[in-house]
């Protein structure tokens, strides 16, 4: 959990070493830079949508989706207040 917080908090991805053959160290984009980043080149914000969210990669997504605790946290990752509207 605190990973996927850094994560959403700065955009910033440290492998685990414990996950060798995880995504590398890697930068993504907060909401508000590739808000940024595309209104300052002339496209419009008209819509949200998700592209990829911090789920899917859940090691047993199917059996912790159907507790009603791991959803709730699953739920709390996905709708953190990063993503402000301008």
């Amino acid at each position: 959990m605190n990973m996927l917080r850094q994560e959403i908090e700065t955009g910033i991805h440290i492998r685990p070493d414990e996950y060798p053959f995880f995504i590398a160290d890697a930068y993504f984009h907060t909401s508000e830079e590739i808000m940024d980043e595309f209104c300052s080149n002339g496209f419009e914000i008209i819509n949200y949508h998700a592209v990829e969210g911090s789920i899917w990669i859940t090691p047993g997504l199917d059996k912790k989706w159907q507790d009603p605790d791991s959803r709730n946290r699953m739920l709390y990752i996905l709708m953190q207040p990063n993503m402000k509207n301008p």
